[in-house]
């Protein structure tokens, strides 16, 4: 945890998922997660070309879910892409920033770009809550009213995400002043808390764990909004677009739960009898967290003849069983 999200802490507990819903408004713990700023008059181009969502469409009223992803098409990282003051900034996991800082920069050349971390220096604060949208605006920024959209102000940007939770994006000092301000009529929450609501939502991330495990379509990123098909060519578009137009998604997450003593990390294999035959097992963790009810809720890419066996387990062919839940949207790619 870098000194700005500890000063802010303090040290008052956090709520841990596992303590069940909030009170009417919470403030996330998100320390474990970074930020890259992608600067220069060839950024938009340069993005373009890299990664799988729409680039143009992300502006200071929009962001986009998306992944930058190897030749080969396997996903070296998911993020969140919003544009501020020009900038194009990326939201992912603060262990997966030095490699994608990395991989960007190789593919620079001559463009006019500049691609910087800048978790330092500036913080994206989760707040979410009955009154969250109230609070926010209570700082000077308005909050957005639909998912996926933002609004830039002098400061900070807000972006909305499904379930009613807010990113609010500003430069470390003046984050650190909405913090303080907010926490006085917040709880504070723990970093699963944050992501069992996105686990409910859907929303996947890949981490250093999963890095170049699965390609966008295992994760249902074309249902978020996260892959474009017609704007043209970008790192493993030729994979992402054949397995649309040629191929068939043997493989795809699922939201599921299970009762186990101890929640599976990203990455850790699922089992099952049926799908066992193709070998190359039934299936893995994308993320898990223990929620009120002591029980592991997750999403987790299965196979489909796992997922017709209905024979899915954690830990071996005699562990606790899986039980796979309704998404919150549709998949139709």
């Amino acid at each position: 945890m870098n000194a700005n999200w500890q000063q802010m802490i303090g040290d008052r507990p956090p709520r841990t998922a596992a303590e069940g819903p909030s009170a009417s408004l919470t403030l996330y713990d998100l320390s474990a997660w970074g930020l890259i700023r992608v600067s220069g008059e060839d950024a938009e181009p340069f993005l373009q070309g890299q990664f799988t969502v729409d680039v143009k469409k992300v502006n200071g009223e929009a962001a986009r879910v998306g992944a930058f992803c190897t030749p080969k098409g396997r996903m070296l990282a998911t993020f969140l892409l919003f544009r501020r003051a020009g900038a194009y900034y990326l939201w992912l996991p603060l262990d997966s920033v030095p490699l994608i800082t990395k991989k960007l920069s190789m593919y620079v050349l001559m463009s006019k770009v500049k691609i910087e971390d800048v978790s330092e220096g500036m913080l994206a604060l989760g707040v979410g809550g009955e009154t969250a949208a109230a609070a926010i605006a209570a700082t000077g920024v308005e909050a957005p009213a639909d998912d996926w959209t933002c609004t830039e102000g002098a400061a900070a940007s807000v972006i909305r995400l499904p379930g009613g939770r807010f990113i609010l994006a500003a430069a470390d000092d003046y984050a650190r002043s909405v913090w303080s301000r907010l926490a006085a009529d917040a709880e504070i929450a723990e970093r699963e808390a944050w992501l069992l609501q996105d686990i409910r939502s859907g929303l996947p991330t890949v981490f250093a764990a999963t890095s170049e495990r699965f390609i966008p379509q295992m994760l249902n990123l074309p249902a978020l909004g996260g892959v474009s098909f017609d704007k043209g060519c970008y790192t493993g578009q030729e994979v992402v677009a054949r397995m649309k137009y040629l191929g068939k998604v043997k493989r795809r997450m699922y939201r599921a739960t299970a009762s186990a003593l101890i929640c599976p990390a990203p990455g850790e294999a699922i089992h099952s009898g049926a799908a066992s035959k193709s070998g190359q097992g039934a299936g893995s963790i994308v993320a898990a967290v223990r929620n009120e009810s002591g029980v592991c809720e997750m999403l987790s890419v299965i196979e489909q003849a796992g997922l017709e066996a209905d024979d899915l387990r954690l830990e071996g062919a005699a562990g606790p069983k899986i039980q796979v839940l309704d998404l919150p949207y549709r998949c139709d790619d």
